[in-house]
């Protein structure tokens, strides 16, 4: 188990330190290429945008130059007609008014000629400013369709390897997998074996298993042939849910002791009181919840002492005597000294007494002695 756990850990860790090694060159060689790319296109970019300043200072510049070379031929055109007209004005008024017909057709000639110019001029810098349009523009898609391509071969080159890398970290991950697989389901095949054995002998050698086989220490001890030679504490509650016999003394010590039982027999009951000489302790109390006489004293077969549930005491030996209100009642003779009563007291008869002494004579008896 601990060769299983040590060979997994270091499978685990190979892989992480594989997929770590591998996360770090994916992301360098992303962040080199996107480095180089990023710098390849903004060097196009300033490329363009360098060869498009240069266009337009240049076509600013050549525009600018025509416009005053223009404008410079047109001033001198019209400073010499304005001499030549001048001249003509002045000094062949006449000549002019004669050859009216020839300087306009003149005039209207030097006119052509400056508008063909200015036509022929319009047209070559159109055609000009058409021709770098176009050059312009096929440079610019060149650039573009080359920048294009150069991404959409990067991009092609990035997937291949990533799905190279990925597919080839795949299959490694899946051979790893499967190693580690076979080996956990080898060792496992073997631990089980291995397990079943020993549970099939640890049973074997608990099923044979005696107490004299075992080893006692000095305080712990073994119940041998249902027997404890020692003494025994139990220090919590204990049940028993058959018979229970005592061979010695019984000691109980607690605040009071129940016995639930239909009947309790002994040689000889003696109770002895633990507590001081107090009014309110006694030796003995009987309490009875129910309509049940309170206590029954026997010899053998024959009743001898009765306290009913009503507290009445009889000393007799009748199954029900009859109280009769008297909360007591005596079969047979008795002797009192200090007999004292606060109300009647009958002697003789069953007749209950009428008057505080009363004696009734029965048989040959006679009703007082006094010697």
């Amino acid at each position: 188990s601990n060769e299983l756990y040590n060979y997994m850990l270091l499978s685990s860790n190979s892989i992480s330190s594989r997929v770590t090694l591998l996360n770090s060159n994916m992301s360098n060689y992303l962040e080199k290429t996107g480095i180089t790319l990023n710098s390849n296109m903004m060097h196009t970019s300033n490329e363009i945008s360098k060869r498009i300043t240069e266009a337009d200072a240049n076509m600013s510049n050549y525009l600018a130059v025509t416009s005053n070379e223009l404008y410079t031929y047109m001033l001198l055109n019209s400073n010499v007609i304005s001499s030549r007209v001048t001249q003509m004005g002045s000094n062949m008024s006449n000549y002019m008014a004669v050859t009216s017909n020839e300087l306009c057709a003149y005039m209207l000639l030097n006119s052509n000629s400056i508008s063909s110019r200015v036509t022929l001029l319009d047209t070559n810098m159109s055609n000009y400013l058409a021709v770098s349009s176009n050059e312009l523009y096929t440079y610019t898609m060149n650039a573009s369709n080359e920048i294009s391509s150069r991404i959409t071969n990067n991009d092609v080159m990035m997937s291949n390897y990533l799905q190279i890398t990925s597919n080839q970290l795949y299959s490694n991950i899946l051979v790893i997998n499967n190693n580690l697989n076979d080996i956990i389901t080898v060792t496992k095949s073997s631990i089980t074996t291995d397990l079943s054995t020993r549970e099939t002998t640890i049973n074997t050698r608990i099923a044979n298993l005696t107490t004299n086989e075992i080893a006692e220490s000095s305080s712990k001890k073994y119940i041998t042939n249902n027997s404890i030679p020692n003494d025994l504490t139990v220090n919590a509650n204990l049940t028993v849910s058959q018979d229970l016999t005592v061979n010695g003394n019984l000691t109980v010590q607690g605040t009071s002791t129940t016995l639930n039982t239909a009947t309790y027999q002994t040689e000889t009951f003696e109770i002895s009181t633990m507590k001081g000489d107090t009014n309110d302790a006694f030796a003995v109390t009987i309490e009875s919840n129910n309509n049940q006489n309170i206590a029954l004293l026997k010899k053998g077969l024959e009743r001898r002492f009765i306290i009913d549930h009503a507290g009445n005491v009889g000393i007799c030996t009748r199954i029900d005597p009859d109280f009769d209100n008297n909360k007591l009642y005596v079969e047979g003779r008795t002797f009192s000294q200090g007999l004292q009563s606060s109300g009647s007291i009958g002697i003789g008869g069953t007749a209950a007494p009428t008057q505080l002494l009363h004696l009734q004579k029965e048989g040959e008896h006679n009703y007082i002695k006094v010697e």
